[in-house]
């Protein structure tokens, strides 16, 4: 949410804050998506990849490539 109106001071450090809020949210996703992956490998050898799909959130074409690596 982008201000218009306030001193330059001000429409900076709600920049600032703005730009620190996006930035925690996307490190959250990332770690998260990190750990799906992490939990996926795990999974690799006693699940099929449709079953790791389902239950990680990740796509099945990320779990295809996971398992090609690791092979």
């Amino acid at each position: 949410m982008y201000k218009l109106s306030g001193t330059r001071d001000q429409l900076i450090e709600d920049g600032i804050k703005e730009g620190k809020e996006i930035g925690i949210k996307e490190g959250i996703e990332k770690g998260m998506e990190k750990k799906q992956i992490e939990i996926a490998k795990e999974l690799l050898d006693v699940l099929d990849d449709l079953t790791i799909s389902l239950k990680t959130k990740l796509p099945l074409e990320e779990i295809q490539k996971l398992r090609s690596h690791t092979m």
